[in-house]
């Protein structure tokens, strides 16, 4: 991968966030690990939110990268 197509997908934090998902780096969350609902969505601050317990936490949790 050259620099010019690097930089397409780190042109804004969404895109690279997908791209990171998409080769494996950042986790996908499809369900809570906590209290394993489905009813999970993305917030601001970069968090992700179970919308059954309520609880937040990072997207970089469980992945590679930290958390």
């Amino acid at each position: 991968m050259n620099l010019i197509e690097l930089t397409q997908h780190t042109s804004d934090e969404e895109k690279a966030e997908k791209y990171l998902q998409k080769i494996g780096i950042l986790k996908i969350f499809e369900e809570y690990p906590y209290c394993g609902s489905k009813r999970v969505g993305r917030i601001r601050r970069g968090k992700i939110k179970c919308y059954e317990c309520r609880k937040e936490l990072g997207i970089r949790r469980g992945s590679i990268v930290g958390g």
